[in-house]
């Protein structure tokens, strides 16, 4: 029968802080970092190993998240950065494969934001820095996204989600099309207020 019991490294110091559970964001200056370990009993041997890794700032955001094997070695690493607003501007995440022929898996995204904190653009790049798709979001009066446009590398549009309000800013109908404008889904909500 096997076992898992986490020990975490901040144990005694989480309930001092007055802290929650680390996650997506640890609170506000109290936290910088978490490590996980797990001890295994596995036919009566207990195995302990660092199991995560998470970094964050003074603002409780996230920087650094590590997933280690229980050989100690590296299995996936993202590092996020924010800018002066607390957006997160910028992801990258490698996952260490082997059983990948090109070896480990390398993942970019950037994102920009309009003065209302609403994502406006993102960008997925290649190893190389260039980009593989760019999406842009479009919001009305509302502050609803109501468009999204998918773009390659070259800037050829190749898909376009367009979504239609009612009065009370609820979504009643999502278009997708593809680049030739030619509708691949069609959505329509229907509501009932009592």
């Amino acid at each position: 029968m096997r076992k898992k019991m986490l020990w975490w490294v901040a144990i005694v110091l989480i309930p001092m802080l007055g802290a929650d559970v680390p996650g997506e964001n640890a609170p506000s200056g109290k936290l910088k970092s978490v490590t996980e370990w797990v001890t295994e009993e596995d036919n009566g041997k207990n195995i302990t190993y660092k199991d995560e890794y998470e970094e964050f700032d003074r603002h409780g955001n996230r920087l650094s998240y590590i997933n280690y094997k229980k050989d100690g070695t590296i299995s996936e690493k993202e590092n996020i950065a924010y800018d002066k607003f607390g957006n997160r501007v910028e992801v990258i995440r490698y996952e260490m494969k082997k059983s990948q022929p090109a070896g480990d898996s390398y993942d970019r995204k950037t994102y920009k934001y309009n003065s209302f904190k609403q994502k406006t653009e993102e960008c997925d790049y290649n190893r190389a820095g260039e980009i593989k798709t760019r999406t842009r979001y479009s919001y009305n009066n509302q502050g609803k996204k109501f468009q999204e446009e998918v773009f390659d590398g070259k800037g050829k549009l190749k898909k376009k989600v367009v979504i239609t309000f009612d009065a009370r800013q609820h979504p009643v109908q999502k278009v997708t099309t593809n680049e030739k404008g030619e509708t691949t889904k069609l959505q329509k909500y229907t509501y009932e207020y009592f």
